[in-house]
């Protein structure tokens, strides 16, 4: 995917079409704008190509993690397999590191996803000073 400021574009050379965002057809529309001009030089860069307006798609029925953040994480892994766990090492080194938050994510729940997902269908009290007691939307009272 391409990106020129704001708009956005991409070309689909199986459908042979150009895909732009709505946002960048709107701002297409008027001539001389950034994006107009952005428009032309792919339509001459890709000759025979339609121009199309694509959607994204949103996923149903996706899981969600409100409140699950680098702390979370390193907290529920010290209380699960305790501070000399290579797993915290391994995390510590990824937010040193500063690997992406979605990355991070995706590592921590491949190993502690069922588990986490189950201390969260248990309603606990928190006994952490970092949250509201008896808030159950927030990660904080999963592990």
């Amino acid at each position: 995917m391409n990106r020129c400021k704001s708009f956005t574009y991409r070309i689909n050379f199986e459908k042979e079409n150009i895909e732009i965002s709505n946002a960048f057809a709107t701002a297409a529309k008027t001539p001389k704008t950034p994006a107009h001009i952005q428009l032309m030089e792919l339509r001459d860069a890709y000759p025979g190509f339609g121009i199309v307006i694509y959607k994204t798609q949103i996923t149903q029925n996706k899981q969600k993690y409100k409140g699950l953040n680098f702390a979370e994480m390193r907290r529920c892994i010290i209380k699960w397999d305790g501070e000399c766990s290579p797993n915290l090492a391994a995390f510590d080194k990824a937010t040193a590191d500063k690997v992406p938050y979605p990355v991070v994510k995706q590592w921590y729940l491949g190993i502690y996803g069922e588990h986490y997902k189950r201390a969260a269908d248990v309603t606990m009290p928190v006994m952490e000073d970092t949250a509201a007691v008896g808030n159950t939307d927030t990660a904080a009272g999963n592990c």
